[in-house]
C-alpha cells in the first residue's frame, strides 16, 4: 500500500475555502444549522414548562376500590402459545375537592 504525504501548508490550504464564494456558502450552512438547533431548544423548553405545569397542577385523589369486572374479548392462539384478551373494569370511589 503507498501513503503519500503533503507538506501541512499544501494540507491547510487545500481544506480552507478557496473564495468568497466558498465562505459566502459556509456562512449560509452555518445559519441554517443554527436556525435549526435555536427551534429545537425553544420546542424542547416549551414542551419542559408544559410538563412542569401539568405536574404542578396535578389533582389527586385517594380512591377505594369498590368493584373489579374482568371480560374475556379475545382469545389468540398461536402456533406453539394463545393469548386471552380482557377488558377490565373497575368501580372506584374518591372524594374530590375536600
Amino acid at each position: 500500500m503507498r501513503r503519500y504525504s503533503m507538506p501541512e501548508r499544501t494540507v491547510l490550504t487545500k481544506l480552507r475555502p478557496a473564495g468568497r464564494s466558498d465562505w459566502h456558502q459556509i456562512r449560509v450552512v452555518s445559519g441554517y444549522v443554527a436556525v435549526i438547533a435555536v427551534i429545537f431548544a425553544v420546542t424542547f423548553f416549551i414542551k419542559h414548562l408544559h410538563r412542569e405545569d401539568i405536574a404542578q397542577n396535578w389533582k389527586c385523589a385517594t380512591a377505594t376500590i369498590e368493584d373489579v369486572q374482568p371480560k374475556v374479548i379475545e382469545y389468540v392462539n398461536g402456533p406453539r402459545s394463545g393469548v386471552v384478551l380482557y377488558e377490565v373494569s373497575i368501580l372506584a370511589r374518591y372524594i374530590s375537592e375536600g
